[in-house]
């Protein structure tokens, strides 16, 4: 792959992803997501670095690519399946959804998603630490 062409892909599959986030923030608005707007602005710096600083060694390897993929799937459905609540009802889905049920599972896969988007960052890390100590072994 073309370090510009996958680099481009990258921006604007970040891009999408955050315009997502931000779009279930709006819509999902409650006490837990104004309490967390402080989390969520960092997480996204981190998001569309890791994403920019993973695509350099896409081509070094097939795994960093797919953990990015990865990545940049738990993101989502962190912030998609995440529910929330206001003094009267919670949601979920853009705030579409009102079932309790539904709330529950959402919960269960927002809170692995989250777990498993930490997990996929730091094992690019340390994917990109050893091929970086490779590269420079074969020098």
């Amino acid at each position: 792959m073309n370090t510009s062409k996958g680099k481009i892909k990258t921006i604007i599959i970040s891009v999408i992803s955050i315009l997502v986030v931000v779009a279930t923030w709006i819509f999902n608005l409650g006490w837990l997501r104004f309490f967390m707007t402080a989390v969520l602005i960092p997480h996204i710096v981190l998001f569309v670095f890791m994403n920019l600083y993973s695509t350099k060694y896409f081509d070094n390897s097939k795994r960093i690519k797919i953990l990015n993929i990865f990545f940049v799937l738990t993101f989502l459905f962190a912030y998609v399946f995440m529910p929330d609540s206001d003094d009267i009802s919670s949601y979920v889905f853009f705030g579409l959804v009102h079932n309790e049920n539904v709330l529950n599972i959402a919960e269960i896969i927002s809170t692995v998603a989250f777990v498993g988007n930490v997990v996929t960052f730091v094992m690019q890390i340390i994917g990109i630490e050893k091929i970086k100590k490779n590269l420079l072994e074969n020098k």
